[in-house]
Order: C-alpha cells, then structure tokens, then sequence
C-alpha cells in the first residue's frame, strides 16, 4: 500500500561539508495528494540530497545514492551508487552502468562520494 510509505534521505550541508540528518523521513501520506520538494525545503544551492535505496549492504546498513561499495565479484571492485532515470544503479566515476543496485546487496559500504571521494581514484 503505497499511501503509508516512506522515503528517506540524507542531506549533505556543502559549506560544513558534514551530513546535516541521516534517514530523514517523509511518508507519502505527509503531502496529502500533492508533491513535496525537497529542493525548496533544503536550498539546492547549499545541499545536497541523498535517498535510500531501500536494500542493505552485507552488513545490514542501509544503501544510500552516493554510497561507494565493495562489489562482491571476485575483484573487490569499487563502485559508485547512482540515481539515473528512475533506478538506481552501480556504476564507475563516469556513471558507466555496471548493473542494477539489487545485485550487488552483498557487497560492502567502504565510504561515500562527498566525503570519500579518494576510493573512486583506485
């Protein structure tokens, strides 16, 4: 029943450079019909707004967009979560699609794009 479900975000605050909430919620009976922007809740301009993917990674933490994994092929290779055309999907740096996210649920979150940037660089 999608009328009692929840979203949830993590909103990156760029001048603190520190995450202002983790699993920031909205239910979708919270906007009575209508859309609820998040862009005009937190200015664009100064954050930057994550959403759960709504899988675990092999250590029961939530996945959000943004998060970097250990993908569990073989190589611990390093990927990137992103959110493109409506899915969310593992990718490399340049957003090259490597797959869809619920693939790779049993590999590992080693850090996020915002504040461990450097992993991509490998």
């Amino acid at each position: 029943m999608i009328n009692n479900r929840e979203l949830k975000f993590r909103i990156w605050d760029k001048s603190t450079k520190k995450y202002l909430g983790q699993n920031i919620g909205i239910g979708i009976h919270d906007c009575a019909g209508g859309i609820i922007d998040l862009n005009k809740i937190f200015n664009n301009e100064e954050c930057i707004i994550q959403q759960l993917t709504g899988l675990k990674d092999i250590k029961d933490n939530e996945i959000y967009e943004g998060d970097i994994l250990k993908l569990n092929d073989g190589y611990n290779s390093i990927s990137q979560v992103f959110f493109i055309d409506g899915c969310f999907i593992i990718g490399d740096k340049n957003k090259v699609m490597i797959g869809p996210l619920w693939d790779w649920t049993k590999s590992e979150i080693v850090g996020n794009i915002l504040e461990n940037k450097e992993l991509l660089e490998k």
